[in-house]
């Protein structure tokens, strides 16, 4: 039976350490393929750049990789923004065990967890790989989150591969660079070259159609 991941996020634009995070966790889990969920209108933030060239991004980012895939259930239900819907429908949809459904997620997420709708029922029925620097504390808050939802810190360990079957839930790093969406769009917006945090052929589309305000 396939093993997949889903990577959320509003992608505003995907950039480099997007693509190193999936090829890493892919590696790392063995995962047979990794979607890029794009997020239409994310209920934790907002997002003023049109769902169409956030998509037309990803997919020039992610075309090259064979086991990486855009999805967009989001554009069925207003529902489906809820990540415990997202993964319901996938499940059902792509007829793949929850088990077998892996959702990546970085450390922000971790932090707000319990602010998502139906938390506790999605850390119970879903499985999670937090993505955080080993050096980052974790508050007394989400390690009582973690521990009574069977979430394992396995940051610096050496033998990840052998632990992860052994939990549900994991928090790991992966040695990624500080790099975000909301810099790149800020550089972009001051008119600095940021050619080496996004894929090249997502530059062109951002300098050709004017995206952030930068056209050539």
């Amino acid at each position: 039976m396939s093993k997949v991941g889903i990577l959320g996020g509003s992608f505003d634009p995907i950039h480099n350490e997007h693509i190193n995070f999936a090829k890493k966790i892919q590696k790392l889990l063995n995962l047979d393929k990794i979607y890029f969920s794009i997020s239409l209108n994310p209920p934790h933030k907002t997002c003023k750049t049109p769902f169409f060239h956030r998509y037309t991004m990803l997919n020039l980012a992610i075309n090259r990789y064979e086991k990486f895939f855009p999805l967009a259930m989001e554009l069925e239900s207003e529902n489906l923004k809820y990540t415990i819907n997202l993964l319901k429908a996938f499940s059902e949809k792509y007829k793949i065990p929850k088990d077998n459904i892996f959702f990546l997620a970085g450390g922000d997420s971790l932090k707000e967890i319990d602010t998502w709708r139906e938390y506790e029922r999605l850390l119970k029925n879903y499985r999670f790989v937090f993505v955080i620097r080993k050096n980052i504390p974790i508050t007394k808050e989400t390690k009582k989150i973690m521990k009574k939802f069977d979430i394992i810190d396995l940051r610096g360990e050496k033998n990840i591969k052998k632990e992860i079957e052994r939990y549900r839930s994991i928090l790991i790093d992966i040695n990624l660079k500080d790099i975000s969406s909301t810099k790149i769009r800020n550089m972009l917006k001051s008119n600095i070259n940021v050619r080496d945090y996004i894929p090249f052929d997502t530059f062109k589309y951002i300098k050709k159609n004017g995206v952030y305000g930068r056209k050539n």
